[in-house]
């Protein structure tokens, strides 16, 4: 009986060990503007520095601008730890510029009650 308590005990400890790995986390809620960009960016630069685990983006965005969002695409396929994309929370969005995020990501995680899309070009002078 003892050592099933105690192989359980040691079950639970490594269970641990995994959640205990560092993940960094930053929220993006709003439109994608050069800020957010950077933002995105400087959040990169320090989990790599941190040597995280992983970079989570809880994201909520109706779009944003396409030079930004390109930034912000190539910056999180050129990152060294991976990005995780989680659209939340319920009621979030990943519209327009979210949707390219979320493709971007290495594992992409919607909340219940999220959606995604649409993706297409929006002008800014109505044209």
């Amino acid at each position: 009986m003892q050592i099933g308590r105690l192989i359980c005990f040691a079950s639970l400890l490594m269970s641990f060990q995994v959640l205990a790995a560092k993940v960094v986390q930053v929220d993006i809620n709003g439109a994608i503007t050069p800020t957010v960009a950077g933002y995105l960016e400087d959040a990169i630069h320090y989990a790599e520095a941190e040597k995280a685990e992983a970079l989570l983006i809880t994201l909520d965005t109706p779009g944003g601008l396409l030079e930004a969002t390109r930034q912000m695409v190539q910056s999180m396929l050129a990152s060294e730890v991976p990005v995780i994309v989680y659209i939340a929370p319920s009621g979030a969005r990943a519209g327009s510029a979210g949707v390219f995020l979320t493709l971007a990501a290495k594992v992409s995680v919607m909340a219940p009650n999220t959606h995604l899309g649409a993706a297409h070009p929006v002008s800014m002078f109505g044209g």
